[in-house]
């Protein structure tokens, strides 16, 4: 039968017999030595102490090591012990020519909270527990010594991660005899996990790690540039040294005291820190004067940062720290980037120059070498692309520049440079960069269109030779940016169609006849041109004396009647025979094609009289909330445009089709009467001044023209002064 355990089975079960026959003496006796029953193995509570990162060792003189975790073949191994007194040879179980030995079993019952437990292979314990371990005596399958059996793992903690004195993390095994299968009590593997000495980091120190590239800096040609060789030590301990690990490329290190710049360093010159000072060195450039991934684009570049923009290219060097440990870290790379000594700087902020007039701005430049500064001239190599420069000589004479590089003439800059040089500088009519917004938010411009400049460099006066000819004769081409203010200009209308002629209607309201006899002017062919792109509001006023009239429906939305800040309350109706409103002068043109003129008075000349009032003042806006600024005023501009509208009565429809004109010969009158006016009286008498007949006139001209009749016919027809007095003449 099997035997039953109290815990988990992870060994081999063995099976007592009972025999039917006779057992031979040999057999007798062999069970006899067997009559002490197979004791469980042991296993006890143990502790192991590993190192950080489970580092076996020190590997200080490969400080790289450090920048990973540790291999796992490389990592800490723990010992497990299993006792099994029947494999003792002082056991009266034991037997020595058993073969092979029956080894006990090793499992785990739990697995570490921290960190993780591998087999010798590499591979990573986890899964369902409880996990059967390999076991094997110290004298491989020969009888163990004193019972005693061991296996083995490997133990990873959490990286950075100690806990001496305390305990890191636990794990219970136990142990199964082989031959019964019965199990031992539970035992506790404690770990401990004790710090070592961690080594210093070479650099700033930004980001706490080994970082082979964090730290930078910008040296400029033919002056000695310092270079702090910083690092971190932990543990309470301190760096002491630095030491060259590489040479740069373009240039030498020298030792800060060498102000001579005699004895350049060498790779693995030690360089020793002051108190509460990092070591430092000195960087020089030597060359050559351009580097190949350091080409300029001088064209086009927009960019802000002026000293990316400007330089000769890279350099780069490495070097390491010691601490007082006397542990070294990983090398560190030293990025330089190299500029000329010369160096243009332009005006910022950026000068405001007013549109198409004439301004002085003023040029910056620098010798920052550290031997021998020179005087400095300037060039201009790019112009502008919206504007012209000149430069004005001694005697007053302006001359334009047409071509570039051009050299300012007559104008140096000597040490400490705080003088600069002056030309001047003139937009071309119409453009500007600001404001960049119109009067109601709207934006003008996209990025690359929102202002002018030109380049231009610092050149030297009189090159020559200095410390080691490493000086350059010239800066690189900088960008000086302006802003060009709009100028405030007179908004222009212009019309196709000046004269119009229409009749007139007997309600403003019910205007419907149209085609032959039009009783409404709709104006189309309306331009509005604003040079200043609709920065700024204008106020528009359009009026007439007998009509009415009404803006175009569809675009209604685009004006304001209504805003007291921008009305002051001076906006009327919709619709008058008067209209104030502001508006965008980009939107004018949209509401006025299509506006509509009517009138109820006959055989008058009206003017539709438009006004735009542009600027500020007087009869102009007097107060602007500008969300994108305002522009330069020139006061207020005042445009005005005049439409004629002659409306005629339908008696002169009946004239002119006589071949008759009504205002210079009313002799067809009798005529008139006699042919017409019969069948004018009978139609309309009868309508009841309605119409009668899909082809009848309107009712409001047939009562008009009755009217018209009647009048006649009671006073008689008029003779016309000059006729009486053709015929006393005659």
């Amino acid at each position: 039968m099997a035997l039953r355990t109290s815990k988990p089975f992870c060994g081999n079960i063995y099976l007592w017999a009972l025999y039917n026959r006779v057992l031979s003496p040999e057999e007798i006796a062999q069970n006899y030595a067997a009559r002490v029953p197979n004791s469980p193995p042991i296993v006890q509570d143990a502790s192991h102490v590993v190192q950080e990162n489970g580092e076996v060792g020190s590997h200080y003189d490969t400080p790289e090591f450090y920048l990973s975790p540790v291999p796992v073949d490389e990592l800490v191994s723990l010992t497990l012990v299993v006792l099994d007194g029947d494999h003792d040879p002082s056991s009266p179980n034991y037997n020595a020519s058993a073969s092979p030995i029956t080894f006990p079993g090793l499992c785990l019952a739990t697995l570490p909270a921290n960190g993780t437990l591998y087999f010798m292979n590499g591979t990573a314990i986890h899964g369902s527990l409880p996990i059967a371990l390999a076991v094997e005596s110290p004298r491989g399958n020969g009888a163990s010594l004193n019972g005693t059996f061991t296996t083995q793992l490997r133990f990873r903690p959490g990286w950075k991660e100690v806990s001496w004195p305390h305990i890191y993390t636990t794990f219970e095994v136990f142990a199964v005899d082989g031959v019964t299968g019965l199990a031992s009590d539970t035992a506790t593997i404690s770990v401990y996990v004790k710090a070592v000495h961690q080594i210093p980091i070479a650099g700033n120190g930004s980001n706490h790690t080994n970082n082979t590239s964090n730290v930078s800096l910008v040296a400029m040609a033919a002056r000695l540039t310092p270079v702090a060789l910083e690092g971190i030590a932990y543990g309470g301990f301190r760096i002491v040294s630095a030491r060259v690990a590489s040479l740069p490329t373009h240039g030498y290190l020298y030792r800060v005291n060498d102000t001579n710049a005699t004895s350049p360093l060498i790779v693995g010159d030690e360089i020793l820190t002051a108190p509460a000072m990092p070591a430092q060195v000195a960087y020089f450039f030597t060359g050559p004067q351009t580097l190949p991934q350091a080409a300029k684009d001088n064209s086009t570049s927009r960019s802000a940062d002026t000293t990316s923009r400007s330089m000769l290219g890279n350099d780069s060097f490495t070097y390491t720290v010691t601490d007082d440990f006397n542990t070294q870290s990983i090398p560190a790379l030293v990025r330089i980037l190299i500029t000329p000594s010369l160096v243009a700087l332009p005006a910022v902020p950026w000068p405001i120059v007013q549109e198409h007039t004439l301004t002085p701005i003023t040029l910056f430049g620098a010798d920052y070498q550290s031997v021998q500064r020179r005087d400095i001239c300037f060039e201009i190599t790019r112009l502008p692309r919206h504007g012209t420069l000149y430069t004005i000589a001694a005697n007053g004479t302006v001359s334009s520049l047409d071509s570039v590089p051009f050299q300012l003439p007559e104008q140096t800059s000597s040490p400490p440079y705080d003088v600069g040089v002056t030309l001047h500088y003139m937009s071309d009519a119409g453009f500007f960069t600001w404001p960049n917004r119109t009067w109601n938010g709207t934006a003008l411009f996209t990025e690359s269109g929102l202002e002018d400049g030109f380049d231009f460099r610092v050149v030297s006066c009189t090159f020559a030779s200095i410390h080691k000819s490493f000086a350059l004769p010239s800066s690189f081409s900088e960008e000086q940016k302006v802003v060009v203010r709009n100028e405030n200009d007179e908004t222009s209308l212009e019309l196709t169609t000046h004269n119009y002629t229409i009749y007139a209607t007997i309600s403003i309201n019910n205007v419907t006849h149209t085609g032959d006899f039009p009783t409404q002017v709709v104006l189309q062919g309306m331009s509005v041109h604003d040079p200043d792109l609709g920065v700024d509001p204008v106020l528009v006023r359009i009026a007439c004396t007998y009509g009415r009239i009404r803006l175009n429906e569809a675009f209604i939305g685009l004006a304001d009647f209504t805003s007291a800040k921008y009305c002051s309350n001076n906006c009327l109706e919709k619709t008058s025979s008067l209209l104030m409103f502001v508006a965008l002068p980009l939107n004018l043109e949209s509401l006025l094609n299509g506006l509509t003129y009517a009138s109820t008075v006959p055989r008058v000349n009206d003017y539709i009289t438009i006004t735009v009032y542009d600027g500020v003042g007087g009869p102009c806006l007097q107060a602007q909330v500008l969300k994108g600024g305002s522009s330069h005023t020139k006061g207020c501009l005042i445009t005005e445009l005049q439409i004629n509208v002659t409306t005629n009565d339908f008696s002169v429809v009946s004239a002119f089709e006589n071949g008759r004109d009504p205002d210079n010969d009313e002799s067809y009158l009798p005529y008139m009467l006699s042919a017409v006016a019969l069948f004018i009286l009978a139609f309309c008498s009868m309508c009841a001044c309605q119409c009668c007949c899909p082809h009848c006139l309107p009712h409001h001209y047939c009562c008009a023209l009755l009217s018209k009749v009647s009048s006649m016919g009671e006073n008689g027809p008029r003779e016309r002064d000059d006729d009486r007095l053709e015929g006393s003449e005659k």
